[in-house]
C-alpha cells in the first residue's frame, strides 16, 4: 500500500515546477535506518532525479536509541567507542541515502550569575566533520556529505549559578566559521537552520533585528561560497591537518604540501585532490568566531611556482617565494581555498 501511495504522492506533486524532492527526515534514530533505506530505494526508482534530503544526528546524541551503541552513555564511554559507534551510524544512513547531512549547533553563550558573558565552541563539532569524512573516505567516496549549521537563537541547558544557549550568530564570522570549518573537511552541501528562532527562545523585536542580521551575515557569506562552488565541488577529500598556532608541520603526508606553518590562530588544512590531479587546499581560520584572532597560514609547495587562490569572491594567481611558499591572512570565520600550479 506505501508504495501505491508514494507513486501516486510522487506523480501529483510533479505537475509544479516548484516540487524538487522531499525533507525525507530529521535526526533518525538507527533502528529506522532500515525502512528508511527501502523508501529511499523505492523513490530513486520511480525519479532518479528526486532531491532526498535528510538531517541526521550529531556525534552529541551518542546513546543507544539513537545510534545503536552498546551500552553507550555519555558519562562512561570513552572517546574511541563513540567514534566507532557514530562512524557505524554516519555508514548506516550515507550508503542508505546516497548523502550524509548532520546538525551540530556550535556556537555558545554563558553567562555566569553576574550577568558575565563568554562565547566557546562546542568541540563536538571538529570530532563530528573529521568522523563523517573519514567514514565516506573509507567508504570509496559513495555518498556526499554536508551540514547544517547554526543561524539562529536555540535554547541551551542551565547548571546552577550559569545558563547556556546557542547564541544567534549575527556575525559573518559566525556563520563563516561554521562553513569553512566544514568545508575544510570537504563538505558540500550547507543549509541553515534557520532564520528565526522559537518563539520561546526570543522575544519579537529581538527575532526581528536579529533575523536581519543573520540574514546579511548568510547572505555575505553565501556569495564567497558559491563563487567558489564550482571549483570546490571538483575537488575530493584527503585529509585535514590542524595546526594550533604557533606550529609548524613538515611531515604533513601530502606530496605536493611540503610544510605548513600557522601564526596567530588555530587552522585547519584541508588537502584535496581532483580527477585531472590537481591538488587543492582549503584553509579555514578554527578558532571560535568570537576570539577575534587572525590566522596567519604558510603554505610551502613543492614543484609549483604559481597558485590560484579564491578568497571571498575574488580570485588571483599569485606567484610563490623562492621557497615555493603562499602565506595567506585570514580573520576570524575565514577561508581560502588555495591551488598549486604546476
Amino acid at each position: 500500500l506505501w508504495k501505491t501511495v508514494l507513486s501516486q504522492y510522487v506523480s501529483f506533486l510533479k505537475k509544479y515546477s516548484a516540487f524538487k524532492g522531499f525533507m525525507m527526515s530529521d535526526e533518525l534514530s538507527v533502528q529506522y535506518a532500515e525502512n528508511y533505506a527501502k523508501i529511499v530505494n523505492y523513490l530513486k526508482g520511480i525519479d532518479s532525479g528526486l532531491n532526498l534530503h535528510s538531517s541526521q544526528l550529531p556525534v552529541t546524541a551518542y546513546d543507544v536509541e539513537s545510534i545503536g551503541a552498546s551500552a553507550l552513555t555519555k558519562d562512561t564511554t570513552t572517546n574511541n567507542t563513540k567514534e566507532s559507534a557514530y562512524k557505524d551510524y554516519v555508514k548506516t544512513f550515507g550508503l542508505a541515502n546516497g548523502s550524509f547531512t548532520f546538525d551540530l549547533y556550535p556556537l555558545y553563550l554563558k553567562t555566569n550569575i553576574l550577568g558575565s558573558e563568554s562565547y566557546s565552541v562546542n568541540n563536538e563539532w571538529f570530532d563530528n566533520l573529521k568522523w563523517v569524512a573519514e567514514v565516506v573516505k573509507a567508504n570509496d567516496y559513495a555518498f556526499t556529505t554536508g551540514v547544517t549549521i547554526q543561524s539562529c537563537k536555540l535554547a541551551g541547558t542551565s547548571s546552577i549559578g550559569s545558563s547556556y544557549d546557542r547564541y544567534t550568530p549575527v556575525q559573518k564570522a559566525d556563520i563563516g566559521f561554521q562553513i569553512y570549518t566544514a568545508m575544510a573537511y570537504g563538505m558540500q552541501e550547507i543549509n541553515y537552520y534557520a532564520y528565526a528562532a522559537h518563539p520561546s527562545d526570543t522575544t519579537v523585536s529581538e527575532s526581528i533585528a536579529e533575523n536581519s542580521n543573520v540574514y546579511s551575515a548568510v547572505q555575505n557569506v553565501n556569495k564567497e561560497i558559491s563563487y567558489l562552488e564550482d571549483v570546490f565541488k571538483a575537488f575530493t577529500w584527503k585529509d585535514t591537518l590542524d595546526i594550533s598556532s604557533g606550529d609548524a608541520n613538515s611531515n604533513t603526508g601530502n606530496a605536493r604540501l611540503a610544510s605548513v606553518a600557522s601564526a596567530g590562530a588555530r587552522a585547519f588544512v584541508g588537502c584535496m585532490k581532483d580527477a585531472d590531479g590537481f591538488d587543492g587546499y582549503m584553509v579555514a581560520n578554527a578558532a571560535g568566531p568570537r576570539e577575534g584572532t587572525t590566522a596567519r597560514v604558510a603554505l610551502t609547495f613543492a614543484g609549483a611556482t604559481k597558485a590560484l587562490v579564491y578568497k571571498g569572491t575574488t580570485c588571483v594567481t599569485v606567484d610563490l617565494d623562492s621557497n615555493g611558499t603562499y602565506s595567506v591572512e585570514l580573520a576570524a570565520g575565514e577561508g581560502a581555498f588555495v591551488i598549486p600550479l604546476r
